[in-house]
């Protein structure tokens, strides 16, 4: 197991993440739309007035640690009738919104989808009747507002009682300075004639309002001459698509956190590569991961020399880094490695598994639990994305949208990863076993 990744180094994290973040959020984002508090002491009151300040540091504190509560919530009900859900649409103080415009949407198995619309009632309720229950469908429900969407998670409707959803209406903002990225990670892997590049933002809006990025996107460069880009799609409501120059982040982030995953291909040709791209978020902490190998040397700019880890019986090099506001931003990642392998025995087969599992390990453990539980949702998530990609594949190569040869390289991959995956399973009941 991964012994460099020790619960409380991550509790410690989690302490000074919620330490810093009052500065880190000093500059706050106005709401587009809203009125200013207004001053209800009279003129001349001697009566002295409450100081919001400790309030809003420690609801800042509680955002940090991910404590928020959710936009949405969605549950079944008895008090609400079979075939039908509630939706109950409420401000940023819970109170009732009225003359609120509601979708459900709805997704058959057999792929086809729909929406329904509705407006609310003066209790901020509006309920949608004469829907069809059971498993052949879910339902999900959600409000647009000034270019953000609030959705709850999808769900499906039992045969004896209906579903309540309550979703809270928040004022958005355009400020870019309500996105902060908590922890950003590059994973590298070596595969065939190219460099495997797999990377992550948690991103977190430490605000009251909801962030709504760009009509048109916001603009992410990925390095030149990257391809192959892929992204992992999230329930949330964050878009990546694909431009000629990476791609274009859209959507909206509300308040809390959000976690973006996305890869592409960079040619590989020599034992040398260095590559660049800019970093778009203000960063409070990056990790670079690399496979390490006999003679081969990561160097990152203005990151420390990287450490040696391993997991698995794998060698790693990690590095990173943590940032204050008072310090200079992380505005660019170069990468330089040298060094590197030859096509062969040499060469990193099926690393993917354990690369992803530090990484998406080390970022549920930054979120808290304990890193038995955190590396074992990342095994299942891996799993499910592994499975889900396999899916996708086939999908395009039915459709005659990929050759023969981009199907076989791509799921001979898939088949790596799985099969290495299903040993780190092993491992891990092994060694528990033998504790």
């Amino acid at each position: 197991m991964m012994r460099w990744m020790q619960p409380s180094v991550f509790t410690a994290a989690r302490i000074l993440a919620a330490g810093i973040l009052a500065s880190w959020s000093s500059v706050s984002a106005q709401p587009t739309g809203s009125a200013q508090p207004k001053n209800t002491a009279q003129s001349g009151s001697s009566a002295p007035q409450a100081n919001p300040a400790p309030r809003a540091d420690l609801a800042a504190r509680q955002r940090a640690l991910g404590k928020t509560r959710p936009v949405a919530t969605a549950e079944s009900s008895a008090e609400v009738p079979a075939g039908t859900v509630s939706v109950t649409v409420v401000g940023p103080n819970d109170q009732p919104l009225p003359n609120a415009n509601v979708m459900l949407g709805v997704m058959h198995q057999d792929g086809r989808r729909e929406n329904r619309s509705g407006t609310t009632g003066e209790l901020g309720t509006h309920s949608f009747s004469s829907l069809t229950t059971g498993s052949a469908q879910s339902y999900r429900a959600k409000v647009l507002h000034n270019g953000a969407t609030y959705a709850s998670t999808p769900f499906r409707l039992e045969v004896d009682r209906g579903h309540r959803v309550t979703i809270r209406r928040l004022p958005t903002t355009r400020n870019q300075n309500a996105v902060l990225q908590v922890l950003g990670q590059t994973m590298l892997e070596f595969r065939e004639d190219r460099l495997h590049v797999m990377q992550q933002a948690q991103l977190m809006n430490p605000t009251e309002s909801t962030y709504v990025f760009p009509k048109t996107g916001a603009r992410i460069d990925l390095p030149a001459g990257f391809s192959a880009f892929q992204s992992q799609p999230v329930m949330t409501d964050q878009r990546l698509t694909a431009t000629d120059d990476g791609f274009s982040l859209s959507g909206s982030l509300p308040p809390g956190r959000a976690t973006l995953t996305w890869a592409f291909d960079l040619p590989l040709d020599g034992g040398e590569l260095q590559f660049a791209q800019p970093v778009p978020w203000r960063t409070m902490g990056y990790r670079v991961i690399a496979a390490s190998s006999s003679g081969m040397r990561l160097d990152v700019a203005g990151f420390p020399s990287p450490e040696i880890r391993e997991s698995g019986g794998r060698r790693f090099f990690v590095t990173e880094i943590r940032k204050t506001p008072q310090q200079p931003p992380l505005d660019r990642l170069s990468v330089s490695l040298s060094g590197i392998p030859g096509p062969g025995p040499l060469r990193f087969v099926a690393l993917g598994a354990a690369l992803v599992l530090i990484a998406l390990g080390a970022m549920l453990a930054w979120s808290g639990g304990d890193r038995k539980a955190a590396l074992e949702r990342a095994r299942t998530q891996r799993k499910a994305e592994l499975l889900a990609r396999a899916a996708e594949l086939k999908k395009l190569y039915l459709a005659q949208e990929i050759g023969p040869n981009y199907w076989q390289r791509n799921i001979d991959e898939i088949v790596d990863e799985l099969a290495s995956l299903l040993r780190s399973e092993e491992a891990s009941a092994s060694t528990e076993t033998s504790a």
